[in-house]
């Protein structure tokens, strides 16, 4: 739907807001970042404890476009210093508790944070020429589901002014 919309109407700029967990134990609930790269995390198979990715199944190529390395980096976040930290995303379809998936794509894919949604953003925006930014608050640590934890509220509070921010740092640089 999202690649139809971005073919309907000609975007200056696409923003998704949202939260994230985290995979860095000392970063704060609310803080914001800005996602220079993601990747599908979970697209391949897990056999026998081990998760190979689409890429390393050789299913597809890590560095045809618009991947690379296996990631979907926005290159808007190249151009000049933004008021937020840059970090890898990994978008998976499937919420888990299981220690051992988190482990195995941790170690493939080394994000930051975790979300549900942000690949098909990079995808869609990439592929259509449109300019993007992703942008998380921090909600949870990834790991066991203890929603008790989370920082939700918190984490959307903080979501309104970083957006105002990149807006005008956009409009300003561009």
């Amino acid at each position: 739907q999202l690649t139809k919309r971005l073919h309907q109407i000609d975007y200056d700029l696409v923003i998704m807001a949202g939260i994230a967990g985290t995979f860095q134990h000392d970063w704060q609930p609310a803080e914001v970042v800005l996602v220079a790269q993601d990747c599908f995390g979970d697209l391949g198979a897990q056999e026998n404890g081990h998760f190979s990715s689409i890429f390393s199944m050789g299913l597809s190529d890590p560095e045809v476009y618009p991947y690379t390395n296996g990631f979907l980096e926005n290159p808007l976040l190249s151009e000049g210093a933004w008021p937020y930290r840059l970090v890898r995303g990994m978008t998976v379809n499937t919420i888990s508790d299981d220690r051992n998936q988190t482990a195995l794509l941790k170690s493939t894919w080394r994000p930051h944070i975790e979300t549900m949604e942000g690949a098909a953003l990079h995808l869609a925006c990439l592929q259509s020429g449109v300019p993007f930014i992703q942008i998380r608050s921090i909600s949870n640590i990834v790991g066991v589901r203890d929603k008790s934890q989370w920082k939700i509220r918190e984490a959307v509070a903080s979501l309104a002014p970083a957006i105002d921010q990149c807006i005008s740092h956009y409009s300003v640089s561009h």
